[in-house]
């Protein structure tokens, strides 16, 4: 089965709705009176409606189908909040690397802070969180963006034409991922100066990150369909693996030729990322062959040659391929726990998850 492919139609009814949806959300800015509001109107803008695969709202599409949902339609905007939630968490994510463009679409402080330098100069700063009074101004404005575009997410949910009931449980389960995402997202700052991190804890850190939204989208297609507790969470551990192997993929393309992550290879190492990849690397390579990785780890400035010879011994000394190995195991049991689903899903749903955890494994980009 090929999952894109099968998911394209989905995918597109997404876009539409999303597109509709936030246009009209729109009108709720003009209560600012401010050209600010439509300038960050603009930064959501671009990420909202900028090119994506909308797997999150796919998978709160096909839970509800696999669970036996039988509105597909009505189940469309609901799906949208995961997609808002998505991409609040991509502006701050953003904000907290300080990359300046996401898949070649210009970040939200980026945006935001042309906008400020344009329209005021560079003011004289006295603060001390910041290097300068736009750097202040964009990371607010890209806070306050992450909020709107969240507060969007469960409004989606409280508009859609499910019983009162329904949305209740919807929302309680978007707000517990709300919380879990934010935990992910405290462990990958904190451990970027952590270098002592176990594969344990860098995995369970993916899981927050990654997987809660993942799971997060899963159960609320779920519970809007009136799963049944064990379906539930058969398909949160599901996503709890699935989005392991998502993130251990992640960690492979950085340091991949030809992959197609939008951002320059081995960028992961030049900041000085603690990924699996390091992780394992430290566990498995020779004093002397660690030392390679270790001249580039966390050097913005390291030489191609220095890079290449890193690259090299990843590759060579079977770094890569042990961690692909790690990548395959959690594969294998996303798939086992979803079999486990009480009453169990349809044999075409359950096709349609292991090509989904596959999709997820062998992806590209």
């Amino acid at each position: 089965m090929d999952f894109a492919q099968t998911i394209e139609p989905h995918r597109k009814r997404v876009d539409e709705q999303l597109a509709e949806y936030f246009a009209h959300k729109h009108a709720d800015l003009k209560e600012a009176n401010s050209e600010i509001a439509e300038e960050n109107y603009t930064a959501m803008q671009n990420y909202i409606l900028g090119k994506g695969k909308r797997l999150r709202s796919v998978c709160a599409l096909l839970a509800y189908q696999a669970c036996g949902g039988k509105e597909n339609e009505k189940m469309i905007l609901p799906s949208l909040s995961v997609e808002f939630f998505h991409n609040a968490s991509l502006i701050l994510d953003d904000v907290m690397d300080e990359d300046k463009e996401r898949r070649e679409i210009i970040a939200a402080h980026e945006l935001v802070g042309k906008w400020f330098q344009e329209k005021f100069k560079q003011k004289k700063y006295k603060g001390y969180l910041f290097a300068d009074e736009k750097s202040r101004f964009a990371v607010s404005m890209s806070m306050i963006a992450t909020d709107m575009l969240f507060s969007l997410g469960a409004q989606t949910i409280l508009d859609s034409q499910f019983e009162p009931a329904c949305k209740l449980s919807a929302l309680n389960m978007y707000e517990k991922t709300y919380r879990l995402v934010n935990l992910g997202q405290m462990l990958d700052v904190y451990y970027e100066h952590e270098k002592e991190i176990t594969k344990e804890q860098y995995l369970r850190m993916a899981y927050l990150k990654t997987g809660a939204l993942l799971g997060g989208a899963l159960k609320i297609g779920g519970v809007l369909a009136g799963a049944s507790e064990k379906r539930l969470k058969a398909m949160d551990e599901f996503a709890m693996y699935s989005a392991t192997t998502f993130q251990i993929q992640d960690d492979i393309l950085d340091v991949t030729k030809g992959a197609e992550k939008g951002r320059e290879l081995g960028s992961d190492l030049r900041k000085g990322k603690t990924t699996i990849l390091v992780i394992v690397a430290k566990e498995m390579l020779t004093k002397d062959k660690w030392k390679i990785i270790e001249k580039v780890l966390g050097n913005e400035k390291a030489t191609k040659k220095d890079m290449d010879a890193a690259m090299n011994v990843l590759h060579k000394e079977g770094i890569v391929a042990a961690t692909q190995k790690l990548a395959e195991k959690y594969n294998a049991q996303g798939k086992a726990a979803i079999r486990r689903a009480k009453p169990a899903f349809s044999p075409e749903y359950v096709k349609m998850f292991d090509a989904f955890a596959d999709y997820l494994m062998h992806r590209k980009k």
